[in-house]
């Protein structure tokens, strides 16, 4: 009919979609700074997608982002906007690393001292390897129901952290 589309059809990683023309195009991009960023910190959320896009030169809101994080990536969304990693090799998780270390120590710990030990090991560990980006502790909130979808850790009520395996 001689009208411009205002949609596309996207096909990443298995998956077709339909999205708007604007926003399809950077799909592959903002699905690659997502995994990363939750790879590296083991959460990320979108706002922080948002602002590595931005230093990409990719200039979209965070309901666009959201959209495209939402349909291609393979993340599970904990709260709000925060999302973690649904796949990957375990033995690669930052965060669920850090805290069986700490775990080792002494079982159960609050989430408020795990949150700092993470922050602390995130500080001293600087950058990750790629790029300049920092890593992000989430809040305690977010590591809660992090832990409590975990199968190797469990919350009770009052926010302290055990391990479920010795």
């Amino acid at each position: 009919c001689r009208r411009p589309r205002r949609f596309s059809l996207k096909t990443l990683r298995g998956r077709t979609s339909v999205l708007t023309s604007s926003v399809g195009r950077y799909a592959t991009t903002l699905v690659t700074i997502a995994h990363r960023q939750a790879s590296a910190s083991g959460a990320s959320n979108i706002q922080l997608v948002v602002a590595e896009a931005k230093s990409s030169g990719i200039e979209l809101d965070d309901a666009a982002v959201r959209e495209i994080v939402k349909e291609f990536a393979d993340v599970e969304f904990l709260e709000d906007d925060w999302f973690c990693r649904s796949s990957g090799p375990l033995f690669r998780d930052r965060l669920r690393n850090i805290t069986r270390k700490m775990l080792s120590v002494a079982s159960p710990i609050h989430l408020t001292l795990l949150r700092e030990g993470l922050r602390r090991s995130y500080r001293f560990r600087g950058f990750r390897g790629l790029g300049t980006w920092p890593l992000v502790v989430p809040p305690r909130s977010v590591l809660a129901r992090l832990y409590s979808q975990h199968p190797e850790f469990s919350v009770d009520s009052e926010g302290f952290v055990g391990s479920q395996a010795p």
